[in-house]
């Protein structure tokens, strides 16, 4: 089995500090030994620089679920890159599609992206299509939302920048989508970023899978679908099914 990268986006669902402390607590303690996949957990801002400060493990790392393009400064209420990354950050989630749907471009997804690179952060750059038609239109989606989510970057930046793959419409359905349907997408972003970028780079990128990712089906859609890894929303408040979905 191949060393994969699983990104935990808890969301809002956590609703205290002392949850939020429990359910990291349980996370790390319910991971596989010898662990040779990477975890990265993505709280709530609210939660972030007090779970980074108290924890004292070294097989799960941290990111934010969103950072702001403002710099330093008189910016009331937003997060910054900076801070961040001084409070713990290694990745950072840009362009999620809870995020888009409030009306979040996908250029401004790019000066994001850029932003982190700055700072020191790995993008975790969202992208998927809401639905899927008959005339395969939703590839023209895709490739439009990550050409242009990745406008800021210099070619040889790829091996900085995590994808996933998240299409709208398999976000908390009842089944992830066969294996072949996420391999066929896996393997059209990476031929996108390839044309448009680096060749080499581009075959060789991390794009990650999410939707209705489980420990059942996580194995099949690693090999058979060609995913690098996961981002996993609500499962992986669970912490025995995100162990699992590692494992």
């Amino acid at each position: 089995m191949k060393k994969a990268l699983v990104v935990a986006n808890w969301k809002s669902y956590v609703g205290s500090p002392k949850e939020g402390l429990a359910l990291l607590k349980e996370t790390d303690k319910t991971l596989p030994r010898g662990l040779s996949s990477k975890g990265v957990v993505c709280p709530p801002a609210l939660l972030f620089s007090h779970l980074t400060s108290v924890y004292r493990g070294s097989r799960i790392s941290f990111g934010t679920q969103d950072i702001s393009l403002a710099p330093l400064g008189a910016h009331t209420g937003e997060t910054t890159a900076a801070l961040a990354r001084a409070c713990g950050a290694t990745h950072t989630m840009v362009g999620h599609a809870e995020r888009r749907a409030t009306g979040e471009a996908s250029l401004a997804v790019a000066a994001k992206v850029r932003l982190a690179l700055d700072t020191r952060l790995t993008p975790i750059v969202c992208i998927g299509e809401t639905e899927r038609d008959h005339g395969a239109q939703y590839l023209s989606v895709i490739e439009l939302m990550l050409v242009d989510s990745l406008a800021k970057i210099e070619p040889g930046e790829l091996k900085k920048i995590v994808i996933a793959y998240e299409p709208v419409w398999a976000i908390g359905a009842p089944t992830a989508p066969d294996a072949r349907v996420v391999r066929e997408a896996v393997v059209y972003i990476k031929k996108i970023l390839a044309q448009r970028f680096d060749k080499e780079l581009g075959l060789k990128a991390t794009v990650l899978y999410g939707g209705a990712v489980d420990a059942e089906n996580a194995r099949n859609l690693l090999v058979e679908g060609q995913a690098s890894g996961f981002l996993v929303g609500r499962a992986s408040t669970d912490p025995k099914n995100f162990a699992g979905i590692i494992r």
